[in-house]
């Protein structure tokens, strides 16, 4: 049974906005620490000394790598019979890409795709297994990439001290 009372709603609000505030102070003063801590003329002048075409180039290969994860991520979901759109899984890594930045956790990307899955109707145990599974296909590919490119690195360094170095810390 619930607390309705005029007096226990008015308690909830109060908490919920002094939570709010409390939020919003914390984001406060950590902005202004960041932006203390830069230097925003040097940083505006590196920014206005980039080329367009390499930073569109950059956005264009940014929004690739998203769509194409997206992708991977939707055969894991179809695969476990947990079925989003095409369109709703790229939503869905879209907004988690976005939060992960911002959230002050590095397993945000995840949790946040767990529980968009959730919410449009799967199992929990199913979408922690999809996103589990994608995060084990992207750990094989970069394990792919480095057997395939490590003896094209090996090939450009002559120092054996190097390779050994570079193989001890892969």
């Amino acid at each position: 049974m619930t607390n309705s009372t005029p007096q226990a709603q008015h308690g909830r609000r109060a908490r919920h906005l002094a939570l709010i505030g409390l939020k919003l102070a914390v984001t406060g003063a950590l902005t202004w620490w960041v932006f203390s801590s830069v230097d925003l003329g040097s940083s505006a002048e590196r920014v206005a000394s980039l080329d367009p075409a390499w930073g569109v180039a950059a956005l264009l290969m940014f929004l690739a790598l998203l769509v194409v994860g997206a992708l991977r991520w939707l055969v894991f979901t179809r695969a476990l019979a947990v079925s989003p759109s095409t369109i709703a899984t790229v939503k869905i890594s879209f907004i988690a890409s976005f939060l992960g930045q911002v959230l002050p956790a590095g397993i945000g990307i995840d949790a946040v795709r767990v529980w968009f899955l959730t919410r449009r109707g799967a199992r929990v145990g199913l979408s922690v297994a999809s996103v589990v599974l994608d995060r084990l296909a992207g750990l094989g590919s970069l394990l792919l990439l480095i057997a395939v490119f490590l003896p094209l690195l090996f090939s450009k360094v002559k120092d054996t001290g190097i390779e050994t170095g570079i193989t001890l810390v892969l």
